[in-house]
């Protein structure tokens, strides 16, 4: 999920439905659609949430689109055919 538009390669925007988090807090899924850059890894399905101030990734997501994962304490190093995406999990 994210709430950056601009970080879609494709969004279809639609009404689809509710995501409640951890704190029993609601908000609306805007629309799906799929996020990366053009020559690298992109992920499919992701939720737009309009407002949402930080990204969440799944997991189970990741590997289920055959992307290998390796973590550290402040970098994710996402790899699939050689091509490569840094994602800093810095909060800042």
């Amino acid at each position: 999920m994210t709430g950056d538009k601009n970080s879609f390669l494709s969004l279809e925007m639609r009404d689809g439905g509710m995501v409640t988090f951890g704190n029993n807090e609601k908000a609306s899924i805007k629309g799906k659609g799929m996020i990366g850059k053009v020559n690298s890894a992109k992920i499919e399905n992701v939720h737009f949430v309009e407002g949402l101030k930080h990204n969440l990734i799944s997991i189970s997501q990741l590997c289920d689109n055959a992307l290998k994962l390796y973590l550290k304490l402040t970098l994710m190093k996402l790899n699939k055919h050689l091509l490569e995406k840094f994602f800093s999990m810095d909060q800042e």
